[in-house]
């Protein structure tokens, strides 16, 4: 996975075109879990826990969108902003 999608558009484009002002992270993940294992891992990981734990951050979405060949493998994306 990357932060820059098929389009080409990364991180820092999608914020903006979005009109998210100030700061703003995202974590990504793929893989075949479910919500406790997916943050588990985030809170494992010191960068991801770090934009877990920003107090600046007071706005999020997360979503997953499962593959399209009807397995159970998930992609998620979690959008923190302030």
């Amino acid at each position: 996975m990357s932060h820059t999608t098929g389009w080409g558009r990364d991180f820092a484009t999608r914020v903006k075109d979005n009109e998210i002002h100030g700061a703003a992270a995202e974590n990504i993940a793929v893989g075949r879990m479910g919500l406790d294992k997916l943050f588990a891992m985030w809170m494992a990981s010191p960068p991801h826990r770090r934009n877990m734990l920003d107090q600046r951050f007071t706005r999020f979405g997360l979503a997953y969108s499962e593959a399209a060949s009807g397995s159970s493998q998930r992609y998620w994306a979690l959008v923190l902003a302030s």
